[in-house]
């Protein structure tokens, strides 16, 4: 029995209108590993555009949607950045557009990329034991939030610090 994820904080955000962009493993049909193994040949034209950078959520993301359909269908997965709405896409570079919104925010220590579906759970389930609803599909997405280091994706390398954020439908 695997032992139950608490995060080190939990709390509701809005957040405006952002705009996500990155490279998506679901475009270029690569793991998710692969894709976090070439971050350097993609981020550094991301953290040049720092002027565009949003913010509300300034640090790297891993970011998941299903274009607004079943989970089963499509799976979004972009390492990228949130940027000011209408930020211009360089070419080559996929993106998201997000309305305004609520969305849960989650914050863990000591983790290891092994631990990516507990982090996910452990934020969902905090925010529907609170009676708070989820948008789905329309309008459903979350994102992981990388502080000080990406995820650790080799065995052996040390744990790290992130967030998850979870779109929710918080009043």
């Amino acid at each position: 029995m695997r032992k139950k994820l608490k995060p080190t904080s939990f709390a509701y955000a809005e957040f405006p209108a952002l705009r996500f962009i990155g490279i998506d493993a679901w475009r270029t049909k690569e793991d998710w590993g692969n894709l976090w193994r070439r971050q350097d040949e993609f981020m550094p034209r991301l953290n040049a555009m720092r002027e565009h950078i949003s913010p509300a959520m300034p640090h790297i993301c891993a970011f998941m949607h299903h274009d607004d359909g079943e989970v089963d269908v499509v799976n979004h997965f972009l390492v990228g950045r949130f940027f000011h709405t209408n930020t211009p896409v360089p070419e080559g570079y996929d993106h998201h557009d997000l309305q305004p919104q609520a969305a849960a925010y989650a914050i863990f220590n000591e983790m290891t990329e092994d631990k990516l579906w507990q982090r996910y759970e452990c934020t969902r389930d905090t925010i529907l034991g609170e009676g708070v609803t989820i948008p789905y599909p329309v309008g459903y997405w979350h994102a992981e939030v990388y502080y000080d280091k990406t995820p650790m994706i080799e065995p052996g390398n040390p744990p790290f610090r992130c967030g998850v954020l979870f779109a929710c439908n918080k009043t």
